[in-house]
C-alpha cells in the first residue's frame, strides 16, 4: 500500500494531538481495552523470573521477551493500518507474508531485549496507540475499505483495531500463560469481558477498580530502590506461606500504618519478590491497627472499594496489635485469587538478607 513500509519500527506511535470534534463513546471502549491488555501483558511479564523470560515458544521459536517486545513494538503499524482505512485508503501490496518476515527480522535484532525495555516500550505505544483511538470518531470507525491481507475484502477500521492492536496484546498473553505452565491470568479474562459489557459513554463508565487504583499507583515503585526513595523501607523478612508460596518481603511506610485510615492509592506495605536475580513489586498489603481504624470509624470492618478486609489477631507473627489488612497482587497474577494473603507462585528461596 502506498506509503507503507514493513520496516518494523519500535518508536512511539506518532498521533494527532487534541480532542476529536465528536467524541465517539465505541472509540473510547475500544481505547480501553486495548490499554487494559496491555496493563495484563506488562504486568503478567513484570512477574516473570529470568528463565521464563527466554523460554522458547512451542510452534513459534520465539522467547517469551521477544514476543512481549514483539507486541510493543507493532502498535504503531496496527494503528496506522487502521487509520488508512479510516480515511478510505486500502491496504494494498501487504501480505501475510511479508507480516512474517518483519516478525522474523524483529526476533533476530532484538533476541536480547531486556524485561524493562520490553515493558517501557510496550506502556508507552500502548498508550499512544489508546490515544489514536480515541482521536476516531464513529465515521471513521465505520468506514470500509480493500485490505490485502484479508484477500481484498472490504473491512471496517473497527474491525481492523479489534483484529491486530485491541486482541495481540490478549492472544501473547494466553499463548505465553499456556507455554508456561500457568493458567490465563483472571484480570485479563475479567478485563476483556468487562469491556464488552460496558461499551457505554465515558460519562458512564465504572470507576477503576482497586487493582487498577494500585497499579496506576505503584507503577514508579515497581524497584526496590524506587520504593525506598518515597518512603517504604524493607521491615520484614520474606514471609513464607504455612504449605505452599508465600508472601515476599514487605516494605513498609511507616507513616501510613498508625494514621488509622486507608487510601487506595496509598498502601501502607509494598511486597517484594526475588527471582532470577531480579527483585520486582508483585503486590501490595493494605494495613491499618483496629482499635485506631474503630476509633476513627465506628465499628464496622474496612472495605476498600468493595473488597472485605482480614481480621489478625493480637497474637501474630509481627507483633502487632490486631489490625486488618488486604492483599491485592496487582503485579502479579495469583491463581488463588487476587486478594488472598498466600501466593503459590511467589517464593522467598532467593532471599538472603533479613
Amino acid at each position: 500500500m502506498s506509503g507503507y513500509s514493513t520496516k518494523e519500527r519500535t518508536a512511539v506511535c506518532d498521533v494527532t494531538q487534541g480532542e476529536p470534534a465528536g467524541a465517539s463513546a465505541r472509540a473510547a471502549a475500544l481505547a480501553e481495552r486495548l490499554e487494559r491488555g496491555a496493563r495484563a501483558l506488562g504486568a503478567f511479564a513484570a512477574g516473570l523470573s529470568d528463565r521464563e523470560w527466554t523460554t522458547r515458544l512451542p510452534h513459534d521459536g520465539r522467547t517469551v521477551g521477544v514476543v512481549v517486545h514483539h507486541v510493543a513494538s507493532v502498535y504503531p503499524i496496527e494503528v496506522e493500518l487502521a487509520q488508512q482505512i479510516a480515511h478510505g485508503a486500502p491496504i494494498e501490496g501487504v501480505t501475510m507474508d511479508d507480516v512474517h518476515q518483519m516478525n522474523a527480522r524483529h526476533a533476530a535484532e532484538h533476541a536480547g531485549a531486556s524485561r524493562a525495555e520490553a515493558i517501557s516500550l510496550l506502556e508507552a505505544n500502548s498508550a499512544a496507540a489508546a490515544r489514536a483511538i480515541r482521536a476516531l470518531d464513529d465515521v471513521a470507525l465505520d468506514r470500509a475499505a480493500r485490505a490485502s491481507l484479508y484477500d481484498e475484502a472490504p473491512v471496517t477500521c473497527q474491525f481492523v483495531l479489534e483484529d491486530h492492536a485491541v486482541r495481540h496484546s490478549y492472544h501473547h498473553l494466553a499463548v505465553i500463560a499456556r507455554a508456561l505452565g500457568r493458567a490465563v491470568p483472571l484480570v485479563a479474562i475479567l478485563a476483556a469481558v468487562a469491556c464488552l459489557l460496558t461499551a457505554t459513554p465515558a460519562a458512564a463508565q465504572p470507576s477503576p477498580t482497586l487493582v487498577d487504583t494500585v497499579r496506576a499507583a505503584t507503577v514508579e515503585l515497581r524497584g526496590p530502590e524506587a520504593a525506598i526513595a518515597a518512603g517504604w523501607a524493607p521491615a520484614t523478612g520474606c514471609v513464607s506461606g504455612p504449605q505452599s508460596g508465600a508472601m515476599g518481603v514487605h516494605y513498609i511506610n511507616g507513616s501510613l500504618v498508625p494514621d488509622g485510615d486507608l487510601d487506595p492509592e496509598r498502601p501502607e506495605a509494598l511486597i517484594f519478590e526475588t527471582r532470577g536475580g531480579r527483585t520486582a513489586l508483585v503486590g501490595v498489603e493494605f494495613v491499618v491497627i483496629a482499635e485506631q481504624w474503630h476509633a476513627k470509624h465506628g465499628p464496622q470492618p474496612p472495605v476498600l472499594k468493595g473488597q472485605h478486609f482480614h481480621l489478625v489477631s493480637g497474637a501474630n507473627r509481627y507483633g502487632l496489635p490486631a489490625f486488618y489488612e488486604l492483599h491485592v497482587w496487582a503485579w502479579k497474577a495469583n491463581p488463588s485469587g487476587t486478594f488472598t494473603d498466600w501466593h503459590p507462585h511467589v517464593t522467598c528461596d532467593e532471599v538472603t538478607g533479613r
